[in-house]
């Protein structure tokens, strides 16, 4: 759980990183007159957005997605497992994604493939670093074991 919780908190900020980035307007390309966010108000501002979106949902639906793989057997290293764990977290970042954005908008979606695409990208994100930080949390108890 403890990896969980710390890839929600390393996909939030990469994912808001990558979204303050693309909303950012240069200083240059700036015009007179109009109200332009700091990088640094779009990127504490997402990354709280982000934040409570992967702790109370993304969370909760890779515990589900988990248990699934788990009972179908497909939880293991090997490289066929990885690719379907990986499509199968990407399909319900896609659509838990969409049924946020309808539950907030009602049924007014203006793109479902942006839609799509971020959902998918920020489950893959998370599985990867929650992969990785399980590795790294099993070796650190592992020498801590030893010692």
């Amino acid at each position: 759980m403890v990896s969980r919780i710390f890839s929600a908190l390393s996909s939030a900020f990469i994912v808001s990183l990558v979204i303050s980035l693309l909303n950012y307007t240069a200083i240059a390309d700036r015009q007179e007159g109009i109200y332009y966010y700091s990088f640094a108000s779009l990127l504490g501002q997402g990354f709280i957005v982000v934040l409570v979106i992967f702790l109370f949902i993304a969370v909760p639906v890779s515990l589900i997605v988990d248990q699934w793989l788990v009972k179908m057997r497909l939880n293991s290293p090997k490289p066929t497992h990885y690719l379907i764990m990986s499509i199968v977290y990407m399909i319900a970042g896609a659509v838990t994604l969409i049924a946020l954005v309808r539950l907030m908008n009602g049924s007014e979606v203006t793109s479902y493939g942006s839609l799509i695409l971020s959902g998918a990208f920020g489950s893959y994100l998370y599985l990867n670093l929650m992969i990785i930080l399980n590795k790294w949390i099993t070796r650190a108890l592992k020498k801590a074991t030893m010692t």
